[in-house]
Order: structure tokens, then sequence, then C-alpha cells
């Protein structure tokens, strides 16, 4: 059983990190409250601080100094200076807590697949860095119209540490990414590697299979491979003693179930659970959901085919969509050639007609 990165407690479910580690979900909500109450703090103490300062300052004016002959202030500048004072030594306490808070966070933060809360900071980091010109192109970037990159990719196992980062022009990135948009990835706090989690968790908690391109470590080439998963788990590596984020679930290919390394995964989508899976007609027949027979359809008889072979064809038909002889039936005419067709009344129906070899939706309605 794995541990959480932040409380060292045993794991069942969390928070994945792109290097196989996990956290709790709790753990994560108090990471996120505890920056909040910190940064909250620091900005009231700066308020209160620069407030006294300023108040100090206008007590030095010659104005107030004339003014308060006439009306004195009913507080002295000596308790001012202790406010400020006080405000002073706890900033600096609050600013050590926040460092030390950082300090603590910065290993999960530079391994979370989401960009981390202080993506900012990094982000400003690597800006001064490089210079801000981009890494490819040499394009000065004006008025910080830019992009920072993932040299090794959150999915390959990389991470959200500065030297892991460059600064990429928006043209050069998309092109990084196969001439997609990741801008509106960084607006929105995700990243593709994480939409990747959401789908694999969504088809865990749904029952739906995932295809995928997975190529092994001693293959030349990706194979598509069809997945039942049933839930993430991190492996070590035999070789270097490091984690990584996996899937365990059925394979098709294999007839077993088998563990995939989502860092060697490509163009994962997800499916229904068969695609053989039958799903039911309005009609009330069965049809196959993988587009060889589209459901409320029948499949249409060759225009080359004899009269007896369409009254045999027809017959299937009404037999199919109308098994109950008994209800109420009424006469309706096809839309295309006017030939009348017996029908049972009340019930939404693909029809189909012989003269014409086609099938029409009724509404059930006179």
């Amino acid at each position: 059983m794995s541990k959480c990165k932040y409380c060292r407690e045993d794991l069942l479910d969390g928070i994945n990190l792109s290097n196989g580690e996990a956290i709790h979900n709790k753990c994560f909500h108090e990471i996120e409250e505890r920056d909040r109450v910190l940064t909250e703090k620091i900005r009231k103490e700066k308020d209160s601080l620069t407030k006294n300062k300023d108040e100090l300052k206008r007590r030095d004016s010659i104005a107030f100094k004339i003014v308060s002959m006439f009306f004195p202030s009913e507080s002295k500048s000596e308790d001012i200076e202790v406010l400020v004072y006080a405000a002073e030594k706890n900033l600096s306490q609050l600013y050590r807590d926040l460092e030390n808070f950082k300090s603590r966070v910065k290993p999960i933060y530079d391994y979370l697949i989401d960009y981390p809360p202080d993506w900012e900071e990094r982000r400003r980091i690597v800006l001064n860095r490089d210079g801000e010109r981009c890494n490819k192109c040499s394009k000065y970037l004006w008025n910080h119209d830019f992009d920072i990159h993932h040299k090794i990719p959150l999915s390959k196992g990389g991470s959200n540490k500065t030297d892991n980062l460059i600064l990429l022009c928006k043209r050069c990135h998309s092109k990084e990414h196969g001439n997609r948009n990741i801008s509106k990835n960084q607006i929105h706090n995700n990243t593709g590697f994480s939409q990747r989690i959401e789908n694999i968790k969504y088809a865990i908690e749904n029952g739906r299979k995932i295809k995928f391109d997975y190529k092994k470590t001693n293959e030349q080439k990706y194979k598509q491979r069809t997945v039942l998963p049933k839930e993430l788990v991190t492996v070590m590596h035999h070789n270097d003693g490091e984690f990584t984020l996996c899937i365990r679930g059925f394979c098709e290919l294999r007839k077993a179930e088998r563990v995939f390394a989502l860092k060697r995964m490509r163009n994962l989508k997800t499916t229904v659970v068969s695609e053989t899976m039958q799903s039911n007609c309005m009609c009330g027949m069965k049809h196959k959901a993988n587009g060889v027979q589209k459901p409320g359809r029948i499949n249409k008889p060759v225009k080359a085919a004899s009269t007896a072979q369409r009254n045999d064809l027809t017959a299937q038909a009404i037999n199919q969509h109308f098994p109950d002889p008994v209800s109420e039936k009424i006469i309706i005419c096809c839309t295309k050639c006017n030939q009348k067709l017996r029908i049972p009344y009340g019930k939404k129906l693909s029809v189909f007609c012989p003269k014409c070899n086609i099938a029409f939706i009724y509404d059930g309605t006179k």
C-alpha cells in the first residue's frame, strides 16, 4: 500500500502525481487552505503596516504639528511606532512560516499533474532566466506573450521543476504539441496529462473501456491496446527504483490482466464497454452499436432482389417490428410512394415499405 506524500499515512485513493506517488484529497485541500490563510494574514499585516507608516509620515508634517497645537490628537506617535514594530515583527514571522510551508509542499507541487498553485512564481523564474526570448526561434516576447513548456512531458514522468521548464512563444509551443492550442490549458489551470487522468478515472467509474497506442521499452513501434481499466496504481522500476503511474486492467489483446505505464501511452480515447454491445431500438429490436446495423433502421434489401425475396424480407421486417398481432391496426401511407401500409396504432416505429425499399419513422399518431 502506498503512502501519502504529505502526511506519510496509508493511501487507498487520492491525487496522483506524475512521479507515481500520490496524496490524500484532504491533505491537498489542507495545503490549499494553509496557503490561503498565510497569504491572507500577510496581506492584512502589510496593509496595517502601510497604514501606520503613512500616519507617522503625516504626523511629521508641519501642517499636522500646527493643527495639533489647537486640536491635540487622541493617540500618541509613540503608540503608533509600537504598532509598526509589532506589525514588522509579525510580518517577518509570517514570511518565515510561508517559506517553511513552501519548502514542505514544493516536492508535491513539482510533480502535480495540474499546474501547481505557485505556477506564476515558476513562470517568473523561467522568464528571468531565459531573458524573455523564445528558446526555439529566439523571438523577443513582447508584453509577456509567452508560454511555459515542459521539456519532458508530465505524461512521460517529467516535473514542474524550473530545470524542466523552458520559455516558448505561442507559435513554437503549439508546434511542440502537434499544432494544438496549449495556451488555454495554462489559463484554465490544467494540463493535457491531467485531462488524460480524468478520462481514465471516468472510464473506471463508469465501466468504460479505453483505447490507446502503447510501446514497451523493447519495442520499436506502438501497438493499439483496448483495456477495461480497474485502478490507477504506482509501480517501482526495477533498474532505478523510481515510481511511475500505471493502469491495471484487462487487456483484450492478451486476454489477461496487465499493467500499463501512462508515460508509454499516446492517443488515449474512451469507448463503450464492448464494441459489439447490443442496444435496444425504439422498435423493440436489438442492433449492433458498431455501425454495422444502425439502431432504428432495417437494412435495405438489394434492388435486384426478386418479388418473392422482397415479400420474405417484408414479412420478416413486419414480424420483427410488430410482434403483437392483437393490437389495433391503422392504415398509413409511405412517405415516398404513398403505398398503403397496415401497422399497429399507438407505437413509435420504424416502418419498411416493400414497394420503394425504404424505411421511415412512424411517430405513433393518426
